[in-house]
């Protein structure tokens, strides 16, 4: 078992992967009269390498389960801000609470499954598991009428235990696949195109009336596929006064031919040589300026070629920055969120001092200023999500299981 930490973290990122990951958070409360007033609650993220999940702890007063006027404190764990695939349901769950004067003095059991030796303070519970018809998210409760709950409800009502702390440990396991994204699921697979699809013979010198002048070459294709294919060029053609069998265009001969493959038979792949920011941009303009309808699967799948180039071969912070700064431009949410995470795992420190307002090389103060803009005066930059998930990470340990 390896606890999380920069230095270490090549080891958990090369061929060998753990089976299971467990994260512990500790959560400290100091005890006053009335404390359960407003309740307590905390977030926290559990998060690995690429992906992350959000989660709120609450302790308050349920009214619901005695006579008019008694109450019962409870304890949940749920996932919050649930955007994209559902959060992952835990193997375990596991509760521990102790009463201490100075709660930074405890020790925490390593492995999350055993209690410290000698401290017989600590009361410890598995949680129930309770899914939520309304919204189908799976909460983790303490159950009632244990050690765990009798104690966690004493701490609570008791007026003695003022000016104490109560150190509450949380621990969840997953198995490491859950923290593993399946791109397949990003969108659906193109059907095949037949050989005799006339689309796909469109493709084929023989059979092309129209020619595409690129800034770096020539591009054969059909002037009747382009007509019904394109609105902006329908309107060129409706629209010359002499026809004319050729068009200038200022983009690359590589990304005209990818779009009109797409265009015309369904089928997409992105190249490792072709996943810088600039070849993405114009795939997209030139998709955009010409008012083809596939613009949507056209970014899927994009996305989906980009961020399995993202698990495969990104391994520096400057491509992480550059697709972060290409997510944001374009709009591609999960990719977004694995560069953001990446960066929060495996780089944050060096992005901190690299990207900021006072680094005196100007292309790096460019990209600061571009990712502390939020979308609106309301909205948070990237800069500073990037900095709250941080924070977020940062209340629990990994410890991970092989």
């Amino acid at each position: 078992m390896l606890r999380s930490d920069v230095k270490r973290l090549n080891c958990i990122c090369g061929e060998v992967q753990p089976t299971c990951l467990t994260f512990v958070m500790r959560w400290c409360i100091s005890l006053v009269s009335n404390n359960l007033a407003f309740g307590e609650a905390i977030s926290f993220i559990t998060t690995y390498r690429y992906d992350a999940y959000e989660w709120s702890a609450r302790i308050y007063r349920d009214f619901t389960t005695g006579h008019i006027g008694e109450y019962s404190v409870e304890l949940i764990v749920e996932p919050v801000r649930i955007v994209g695939r559902q959060h992952p349901i835990a193997e375990y769950c596991k509760f521990s609470l102790q009463i201490s004067d100075d709660p930074l003095r405890e020790s925490i059991p390593l492995d999350g499954m055993h209690e410290c030796v000698g401290d017989s303070a600590r009361v410890e519970v598995y949680a129930t598991k309770d899914a939520e018809r309304t919204n189908h998210k799976v909460v983790y409760r303490a159950p009632h009428e244990t050690k765990f709950a009798n104690k966690l409800d004493e701490v609570f009502r008791s007026r003695s235990l003022a000016g104490k702390r109560v150190a509450l440990t949380i621990v969840m396991r997953f198995p490491m696949l859950d923290f593993q994204t399946d791109f397949s699921n990003f969108s659906a697979i193109p059907k095949a195109i037949s050989p005799n699809d006339y689309r796909l013979k469109s493709l084929k010198l023989a059979h092309c009336d129209y020619k595409l002048i690129c800034v770096d070459g020539e591009l054969n294709t059909s002037k009747h596929l382009l007509f019904i294919s394109s609105p902006r060029f329908r309107k060129h053609f409706c629209d010359e006064t002499q026809p004319s069998n050729e068009y200038h265009l200022e983009f690359a001969y590589a990304a005209v031919e990818q779009i009109l493959k797409f265009v015309y038979t369904g089928t997409f792949a992105l190249d490792t040589q072709h996943t810088d920011s600039a070849y993405v941009r114009q795939l997209i303009s030139f998709v955009k300026y010409f008012q083809f309808s596939c613009l949507e699967d056209l970014k899927s799948q994009i996305q989906i070629h980009l961020c399995a180039y993202l698990y495969n071969h990104a391994n520096n912070l400057k491509t992480f920055v550059e697709l972060l700064l290409l997510a944001t431009d374009l709009g591609f949410p999960q990719l977004k969120k694995h560069c953001v995470f990446a960066i929060i795992n495996q780089y944050y420190t060096m992005f901190k001092r690299k990207y900021n307002f006072n680094v005196e090389n100007f292309e790096d103060r460019d990209i600061f200023n571009r990712l502390n803009r939020g979308e609106s005066i309301f909205s948070p930059s990237v800069i500073q999500k990037i900095d709250s998930a941080y924070k977020l990470s940062r209340k629990i340990s990994v410890i991970y299981n092989y």
